[in-house]
């Protein structure tokens, strides 16, 4: 019986290859970069990822918890224990710092998606220029077969023969055609 799962065990690679010293040329840029480099600048990205992604539950705990603070001074100010004026414009001056907060952490967020589909874009344009060139070299190659197979093909049509015989006997002639008149 086959099983439909293949298991496998993971084990560390010992210092089978240097990744310090190995280097990638980017290619819209030219830029040069190890490997290195590159897996420490793409974990950066994870953990801001990562920490935005907190923020956000956060803030919207925190949303939550101001929602119910206000729910409860609605119900304080309807009683009249509150002084609504300095309630209010307190609270006004937090929902604006906290929506500037949502939008710079939005902002950071549409970055790094750009970055990342810029990454991906590359790795696409790369591998579209790759095929395109190897059916360039594949046409080339076509038409190079093809114009040698159809010179052939034709061959016995397109041969100049020269008629130059000339008899023994017309000494004369043959005398203008070597060397002259």
């Amino acid at each position: 019986m086959i099983s439909k799962f293949k298991f496998w065990n993971r084990k560390p690679v010992e210092n089978s290859i240097d990744i310090e010293n190995l280097s990638v040329t980017l290619p819209k840029s030219g830029k040069e970069f190890s490997i290195f480099q590159i897996v420490n600048a793409m974990d950066e990205m994870e953990m801001k990822k990562k920490e935005d992604k907190d923020e956000d539950d956060e803030k919207m705990k925190n949303k939550k918890m101001k929602n119910k603070d206000d729910e409860q001074t609605e119900l304080v100010m309807k009683k009249g224990d509150a002084d609504v004026e300095g309630d209010l414009h307190n609270e006004d001056e937090a929902e604006e710092a906290e929506e500037e907060e949502m939008k710079k952490v939005k902002k950071n967020k549409m970055k790094m998606k750009n970055k990342e589909k810029e990454m991906d874009d590359c790795m696409e344009n790369e591998e579209d220029e790759d095929e395109k060139m190897e059916k360039e070299k594949e046409m080339k190659n076509k038409k190079m077969k093809n114009a040698h197979f159809e010179s052939l093909k034709n061959a016995p049509f397109t041969a100049k023969v020269e008629n130059n015989t000339s008899s023994p006997f017309d000494r004369v002639s043959r005398g203008k055609e070597r060397y002259g008149s």
